[in-house]
């Protein structure tokens, strides 16, 4: 189940604190953020993802960094579930 994997790898992830240009970026969110409480989230590499809050956009490193096919999953799986997040 795609949801225990994503969990997993999240769990013994090795956390680091780093900072990342993320100058001319193109951050995305979804067309059905509405009133702006959503997520927005950036390619940094083929590799990797940036995630940031919409309301929270001021600042030279994303709030969260994760592996391309761990973002995959996710929105897989959100999508699989149909929720309306």
């Amino acid at each position: 189940m795609p949801v225990l994997e994503t969990i997993t790898v999240l769990r013994h992830a090795q956390y680091q604190r780093e900072v990342i240009d993320v100058t001319g970026t193109h951050w995305r969110r979804s067309t059905r953020s509405g009133g702006g409480e959503c997520v927005e989230a950036a390619a940094l590499s083929p590799a990797s993802v940036a995630i940031r809050d919409s309301k929270d956009t001021l600042g030279d490193f994303p709030r969260l960094s994760i592996p391309a096919n761990d973002w995959t999953g996710l929105i897989t799986t959100i999508k699989a579930w149909n929720l309306d997040l």
